[in-house]
């Protein structure tokens, strides 16, 4: 017969029991694939499994000092990009400072050329807002995009996405907007991602030289956009279009469209726009 307290003993989610299983291969045999799994796990956190990113970090330098391999290293190089929490400097958060991540991915490169580690040195050296002490490089950061892209069958979305980026943001002979346009298509069909769809109704709506403006387009892959989430973005860009067109009922769903941002966030630009109409 059950006991109360027996019956007050919860069942084990499946992440402990992952976490069980990872804890007892590193104990036994220092795996290292048990090593990056549970890194994984503890760096996300799961049901039953506190977030825990400071022994996350801990055991990815781990693996990455006692087996050493291009796998281990790029992982160690791009772990702490986004995981870093917002503490104070003595938290005891161990830090993969940008420079410590250049030198990480180089050295993997070196090992084996993986598109996985060639698109995260691409997007060190090519992002918009690029980290403390690496020099952007949006040139090689293509270059490396390319490689990354080749050497992948089918390339992931992400690597055709930040490719699509670097040809159309800001300025430089890199710059290619109908290449652009090109990566952004393939990328949706990939992957139904929003924010390609959207960067694509920018890109025809205002256009980029060579690349000129057309409005049936860019309102085309805002209303796809739409289809999927409303985004405010969006519906501000697909309501300018709409205010200008002929076609009945375009200028009405414009106001019913500025009127719903309104209502959700001060927009000075559709509160202008409304007012104009």
């Amino acid at each position: 017969m059950a006991t109360s307290s027996s019956r007050s003993l919860k069942k084990p989610t499946e992440a402990q029991l992952l976490e069980l299983q990872y804890e007892g291969e590193i104990k036994e045999s220092n795996s290292v694939d048990a090593l990056l799994a549970l890194s994984d796990l503890l760096m996300k956190g799961a049901p039953g499994v506190k977030q825990d990113p400071v022994r996350a970090h801990q055991l990815l330098r781990r693996a990455a000092k006692q087996h050493r391999s291009a796998r281990t290293l790029q992982r160690l190089a791009t772990a702490g990009w986004s995981t870093e929490p917002r503490t104070s400097p003595d938290s005891g958060f161990p830090k993969t400072t940008a420079a410590e991540s250049l030198e990480l991915l180089q050295e993997s490169l070196e090992m084996e050329d993986t598109p996985r580690a060639l698109c995260d040195m691409a997007w060190l050296i090519g992002a918009p807002r690029p980290r403390t002490g690496v020099r952007k490089d949006p040139i090689r950061a293509i270059q490396l995009l390319e490689r990354a892209i080749a050497h992948s069958h089918p390339p992931p979305a992400e690597f055709l996405h930040k490719l699509a980026y670097l040809l159309f943001v800001g300025d430089g002979s890199h710059i290619d907007p109908i290449r652009a346009v090109s990566c952004y298509k393939s990328c949706v069909e990939l992957s139904l991602d929003p924010i390609a769809m959207f960067n694509l109704g920018y890109l025809y709506h205002f256009g980029k030289p060579p690349l000129k403006p057309c409005l049936k387009r860019a309102r085309w892959w805002y209303e796809r956009v739409l289809q999927l989430e409303k985004c405010l973005n969006t519906m501000y860009f697909l309501a300018c279009i709409l205010c200008e067109s002929t076609q009945p009922g375009d200028v009405e769903r414009a106001r019913e469209m500025l009127e719903e941002i309104i209502s959700r966030v001060h927009y000075e630009p559709a509160v202008m726009l409304l007012a104009s109409m």
